[in-house]
């Protein structure tokens, strides 16, 4: 992994986080930087100050790694390693995070809108990301195409829709016994309840929920949590959802349907 000089002006303050290596941390720094430059020009996000950067964007998307680490492990015997899809994936957030901190995982980014494959892709190269891969598409139809579907260990989703919508593009492209972590806010206990009942229909059931505060996360990163823009009260939540049977190939629905008609509503 190699962290290239970026184009932003003024230099970024350390990047720390626990468990990871000084390249990762470097590596962590120029993503944001890229963000910082990049950001609002393209619409990736309005969070550009550093230090909100890294508690907001990077500590929140690291907060799976236990989670999937506990998944994550290629069969006896093989070469192969653990996959992850990040659907949704903007900016490459959760995945491209994700990717720096296991290099060891082969991490794909879905996005729909071409300007974010293309920055998601930037990073990609500056980073020399050989473990990452940013895929222009949709997940509902890479959940239908044999290449893709059932072939992942793991599936990640940062604000992108309703529970039992993404419920139905996430379980598609899990293998079983793979797990899905969605990341929402703490205010969502009706979208689990309408999840679990899509779940019935998808072969999946909720096997935990994780509550935290974003001010939890900022000794993490070296933050002050009282400092200005860092929502350090924001409260957090992560969904896991494990697969325990084949989706029917009956889902994912055309996205049309999905959003006519979602499951469990």
């Amino acid at each position: 992994m190699q962290a290239e000089p970026t184009e932003a002006t003024d230099p970024m303050p350390p990047f720390v986080y626990p468990g990871l290596s000084a390249a990762q941390c470097r590596a962590f720094e120029t993503f944001a930087a890229m963000l910082a430059t990049e950001g609002q020009r393209f619409n990736l996000t309005t969070i550009l100050e550093p230090q909100a950067i890294y508690l907001r964007h990077f500590a929140d998307s690291l907060q799976v790694l236990a989670l999937l680490d506990e998944q994550q492990r290629p069969p006896p015997g093989t070469s192969g390693r653990p996959s992850l899809a990040d659907i949704g994936s903007g900016a490459g957030l959760p995945g491209l995070a994700l990717a720096i901190a296991r290099p060891d995982w082969s991490v794909v980014c879905i996005e729909a809108t071409g300007k974010k494959v293309a920055f998601q892709q930037r990073v990609i190269e500056r980073l020399g990301l050989s473990n990452a891969q940013a895929m222009h598409g949709r997940a509902e139809e890479l959940g239908r195409a044999p290449a893709f579907r059932e072939t992942f260990d793991g599936v990640t989703a940062r604000a992108l829709a309703p529970l039992n919508v993404l419920v139905e593009l996430a379980l598609a492209l899990l293998v079983v016994g793979g797990r899905f972590v969605a990341y929402k806010g703490t205010d969502c206990d009706e979208e689990i309840d309408l999840a679990r009942s899509a779940l019935g229909q998808l072969g999946g059931h909720i096997d935990r929920v994780r509550d935290y505060t974003l001010g939890d996360l900022a000794a993490q990163v070296g933050c002050d949590p009282d400092s200005r823009g860092l929502s350090a009260g924001l409260g957090r939540r992560l969904i896991v959802i494990e697969k325990a049977v084949p989706t029917d190939p009956c889902f994912p629905r055309p996205w049309r349907r999905i959003k006519r008609e979602p499951l469990g509503g």
